[in-house]
């Protein structure tokens, strides 16, 4: 006969509320539950589409399996940690004890349909889903790995209590429950272990499929799983529902649209029929909006199959189409879920998808995948060989990735290019510059006002574009390393020039005035306030270095391969020993340039780092500075100027 039970403790460890990992997921229930979910429904497909059901329906609280022995053990808990005084247990048996006196308990249903379902005598799978926490045994090119996804429905649950049940493509029928409390002990003073199973025996399946949606029944052939999510809450979410869906979008979008997915929650379809509209009606429930979505369909300007060591193992797609474009590249596992972005590629705005499907790649990022499965990290292999092996996998991704996306923004763009956050931080008094003040140097430029710098491209590269493998830079901050970026964004491959860190890191607003108060250096004093001596009608006077105004600032790369760049401006007051100090602009932090070379209206001109010296500033008499920076591509500006006035 079925029953509830919990297990002797003997004397064994405590364990309180959160030893579970349901913890884990707590703080991002809808999203942890709409990976999870479909993720482990994906690697037990069968051929043809899975399709996952969420339905919430109300069960009579009469109708929930042996109430009465389940309110006992909920009541024992409860008691023993009162006594014990620990509030997050009071917290949580309270609550699960006051939805169980309800007349009827919340349950989420959630079906999947076309997958062999849990199998009792394949890879052990009803006993690792059942029975085991940390360990997983599923098959190579699977997503999970770790075992611990299986606690997201639990943070879901206000009853800590899931029950499963299954009709595998074996033909068998069968069906449990699981709820995780905590150790507690009885009414006969007998200590019984946190986790309990709705059994036969001593922990066995009970046979049959469970039948608790009445509105639910499966068909003889309908092979899958049923997860039921008793006390289903999602918190102070009115608009779950929206939610979930907005979240299976950002995780399984190239999943839904190859037709291996289909999902629907609350009687709401989503298919690569019905996506579209989805995303169309409700893109703020989603994280990049309808960026992915309109690579997919629309905008899409680049498609390509990648060779990876000798395979065809990586399809992308690329855009610099899209108002969304972030700079980044969505790395997509072979069952179509999204696992990380990439970053730091490129200065100019572009956007892509990485579909990696190789089996043998597959295999491998398994075993560097999170437990959450958004990233890869070598930190999760022990062997050093391996780990070493991991860690050059991870950059020659990267790398043929970043080749992929250059040679794309490089062949046929001659249009110009706005580098995101671009912006030159001067004095505040720019802003209210006449435009008769500023300057035209023919077609090549459209007139901007002081405060912006605009990249434009005059130079349209035929080869595949490769920098200088040398920094001579003492600002290490200018290329990827350890310190700050993932393994497979460090830029130490000989033919790969350095990188800045990305700045879309945290999302926001990109305009330049975002920028003013994290980046402005203060213009009111030069930040190496030097003091010289003059001669005036034959006496010496204390000159004291200042900034100088700019108006009519423009830069223009003229060749993004040899990091050529031209800089126009007029300056607003005469001045001597005048220097401009050109940096590099990200849109949290500034870089020094790194000044390779400079003319200034055609004569050669002191460099020393990112300053260029020597220069003579009259009122409204336009310069003209080309300089050359070791760094391929287009990159944002900041300009500050400094002189002894006179």
């Amino acid at each position: 006969m079925a029953h509830w039970r919990f297990a002797k403790n003997d004397d064994g460890e405590e364990y309180g509320i959160n030893a579970n990992y349901a913890a884990k997921f707590r703080g991002n229930r809808i999203p942890s539950l709409a990976r999870e979910i479909c993720q482990n429904s994906l690697d037990a497909a069968l051929n043809g589409t899975v399709r996952v059901e969420f339905s919430l329906f109300d069960l009579p609280k009469e109708q929930f399996p042996e109430e009465v022995s389940y309110e006992e053990i909920l009541h024992d808990c409860l008691k023993y940690w009162e006594k014990r005084k620990q509030n997050n247990e009071i917290k949580a048996f309270k609550k699960a004890y006051s939805v169980l006196k309800n007349k009827t308990i919340p349950v989420l249903r959630i079906s999947d349909f076309n997958t062999t379902g849990v199998r009792k005598n394949t890879q052990s799978e009803w006993r690792n889903l059942i029975r085991s926490t940390g360990s997983c045994d599923k098959p190579e090119g699977a997503n999970g790995s770790f075992g611990l996804g299986k606690a997201a429905p639990f943070a879901c649950s206000n009853l800590l209590t899931l029950f499963y049940s299954t009709n595998t493509c074996e033909h068998d029928r069968m069906h449990q429950g699981v709820a995780r409390f905590a150790t507690f002990v009885d009414s006969a003073d007998i200590e019984h272990r946190d986790v309990g199973y709705y059994c036969e025996g001593n922990s066995e399946p009970v046979s049959g499929e469970l039948h608790l949606d009445p509105d639910f029944c499966r068909k003889p052939e309908e092979y899958g799983t049923d997860i039921y999510i008793m006390g289903f809450s999602m918190g102070d979410e009115v608009d779950w529902s929206v939610k979930l869906l907005g979240s299976i979008v950002d995780s399984f979008l190239l999943a839904i649209m190859q037709k291996r997915l289909e999902v629907v929650v609350q009687g709401t379809p989503l298919s690569s029929d019905t996506i579209g509209d989805f995303v169309k009606k409700h893109s703020d429930y989603i994280e990049q909006k309808s960026l992915y979505y309109n690579i997919l369909t629309k905008s899409a300007s680049y498609h390509k199959d990648l060779d990876f060591k000798g395979e065809k193992t990586i399809e992308l797609w690329l855009t610099d189409n899209d108002s969304n474009a972030h700079r980044k590249v969505c790395m997509v596992r072979k069952n179509g879920m999204k696992i990380r972005e990439l970053n730091n590629i490129s200065s100019i705005p572009f956007a892509g998808i990485g579909w990696i499907k190789g089996d043998e790649l597959n295999t491998i990022l398994r075993g560097m995948e999170t437990p959450e499965h958004t990233d890869w990290s070598i930190d999760y292999i022990d062997d050093p060989e391996q780990r070493h092996q991991g860690d050059r996998l991870l950059k020659e991704l990267r790398k043929i990735i970043r080749s992929e996306v250059r040679t794309f923004l490089s062949s046929g763009n001659q249009k110009e290019m706005d580098a995101v956050g671009a912006g030159v931080l001067l004095p505040d008094e720019l802003t209210a510059i006449s435009a008769s003040s500023q300057i035209s140097e023919g077609n090549e430029e459209r007139q901007q006002s002081g405060a912006n710098i605009t990249l434009e491209s005059q130079y349209t590269p035929s080869v595949l574009p490769h920098g200088n493998s040398e920094q001579e830079s003492s600002d290490t901050s200018l290329s990827a390393s350890p310190n700050n970026a993932r393994p497979d964004e460090a830029d130490d491959d000989s033919d790969d020039p350095p990188m800045l860190p990305d700045s879309n890191e945290t999302e926001g607003d990109t305009s330049p005035s975002d920028n003013t108060s994290t980046n402005n250096r203060d213009n009111t004093k030069p930040k190496d306030e030097e003091t010289g001596k003059e001669e005036q009608n034959g006496q010496r006077k204390s000159a004291t270095r200042k900034p100088i105004s700019l108006t009519s600032l423009r830069s223009i790369c003229i060749n993004p391969l040899n990091g050529q760049y031209r800089l126009s401006t007029v300056p607003m007051h005469d001045g001597k020993n005048g220097e401009l100090d050109i940096r590099i602009s990200a849109e949290t932090e500034t870089f020094p340039a790194d000044i390779q070379s400079a003319t200034v209206n055609g004569v050669p001109a002191y460099i020393s780092g990112s300053i260029v010296r020597g220069l003579t500033f009259h009122k409204g008499t336009p310069l003209v500075i080309e300089f050359t920076i070791p760094l391929e591509g287009y990159y944002s500006l900041e300009v500050s100027a400094y002189a002894t006035q006179v």
